[in-house]
């Protein structure tokens, strides 16, 4: 029996991958961005590539859940898009869900201003990093919207319509395949530069805004170069003298 999520069943994710975002100016770089509201490296990318503009970056924010991978990257007998909103983390931490935050995104960028998105998309990891909130509850995300111009209440009711729901976890679903069709992208935040090939990429810390546009011709130049180099690592510097 063939994977499901195998290349030749991928549906085309064009639509999906643009919606709500802006068409690229001529000489922006456009930004395959693969990320996931519990891990503060994706948090600090999406800060950084916001601070950047649209006139550096066009970015396409895809949500990419590294619970699907650690349960079952194929998806083939767990799938995050087919379960219960209180279904359990696979290490039982109920705070570590994605999917209702993943849903919630999902229904603000395919109904909301584009700005709107880009607020809600920080509030969420805001609330989760900066005041350690809980993001798998309904409050929370509910609030996270009402400070973005999203209306009071609207999540929680698009969350519960059935039709909003079921496209939003097809969205879900979509960001899942195209993740996994040409390349086996493994954790987050991966991005993926003008088509090139994708790059797993985590940051000390937050990137100051004078110093964006650096990280961004670095990366550039890094990715144009050898294709022998397939990654690139930096060791932790030991906290204590090594033992005699």
């Amino acid at each position: 029996m063939p994977d499901p999520l195998d290349a030749p069943t991928l549906a085309t994710h064009a639509a999906m991958a643009t919606g709500g975002d802006q068409a690229p100016a001529a000489a922006a770089i456009v930004v395959d961005a693969f990320v996931d509201f519990h891990c503060p490296f994706s948090y600090r990318v999406v800060a950084w590539l916001d601070d950047l503009g649209p006139e550096r970056v066009i970015v396409r924010h895809h949500l990419f859940a590294i619970e699907q991978v650690n349960r079952d990257a194929t998806g083939t007998d767990w799938r995050l898009w087919d379960q219960p909103l209180d279904y359990r983390h696979w290490k039982d931490i109920p705070e570590k869900r994605p999917l209702l935050p993943f849903m919630a995104m999902a229904i603000v960028e395919a109904n909301e201003p584009a700005q709107v998105a880009r607020d809600f998309r920080l509030s969420l990891y805001m609330a989760k990093f900066d005041f350690g909130k809980d993001i798998s509850d309904i409050e929370v995300v509910e609030v996270a919207g009402r400070m973005s111009g999203v209306a009071d209440g609207r999540l929680r009711a698009a969350i519960a319509d059935r039709a909003e729901s079921t496209a939003a976890r097809a969205r879900i679903e979509a960001d899942f395949r195209l993740a996994r069709s040409e390349y086996e992208i493994f954790g987050v935040p991966t991005l993926r530069l003008n088509g090139d090939r994708p790059m797993y990429l985590r940051l000390a810390g937050m990137v100051p805004v004078e110093d964006g546009p650096r990280l961004l011709e670095t990366l550039l130049a890094v990715r144009s170069g050898p294709p022998e180099i397939l990654e690139l690592k930096l060791p932790d510097p030991v906290a204590s003298a090594w033992p005699a």
